[in-house]
């Protein structure tokens, strides 16, 4: 994170813990920093980290959160564990529409980095893995214990398969 003075960053998912850490990591090393996420800034942060409050399955809001960004750090998702687990349909809308809104808005901004983060489960189904990296195969969708975890493979995949794609400038991602 050494080159990020004069950038601008949008983290989706920006008032959970791991987002929130970013966006103050990002903030020392000189970024612009706009947390998007749905609930509201609850955390202590810096004065000049922008909050936007919005959702990532609603097109509109991600395009103008989207405006003059640099990077994306796509880090919002939704039924990792508890009760969230037993709603399918948001589930989907929010790992896999979300995901798709916020590749649809770097392609038509001419945002060309996106970091997505992902979960191991998109290669385990329960099997030991030892000395695993990115080379590992998905877990055929069918096989995944959760929807969760389906539904964030195939948000992976959609990342994964966007890499290259002529952006709305010309320019490539």
């Amino acid at each position: 994170m050494e080159n990020v003075c004069a950038d601008k960053y949008l983290i989706t998912g920006g008032c959970g813990y791991f987002g929130h850490r970013l966006a103050c990591a990002l903030h020392e090393k000189g970024a612009r920093i706009i947390l998007f996420d749905t609930v509201p800034l609850s955390q202590e942060t810096p004065e000049d980290i922008v909050f936007m409050q919005g959702d990532i399955r609603d097109y509109a809001q991600v395009e103008k959160a989207m405006e003059g960004v640099d990077c994306v750090f796509h880090i919002a998702s939704y039924g990792m564990s508890g009760r969230e687990q037993l709603n399918h349909h948001l589930i989907e809308a929010v790992n896999v529409q979300g995901t798709q809104n916020i590749l649809k808005a770097c392609i038509d901004h001419g945002v060309s980095r996106l970091v997505y983060t992902s979960t191991f489960n998109v290669v385990f189904g329960g099997q030991v893995i030892e000395n695993g990296d990115e080379s590992l195969p998905y877990l055929p969708l069918h096989l995944h214990p959760d929807h969760y975890s389906r539904t964030k493979s195939l948000a992976e995949m959609a990342v994964l398969n966007a890499n290259g794609v002529a952006l709305k400038d010309g320019s490539g991602c």
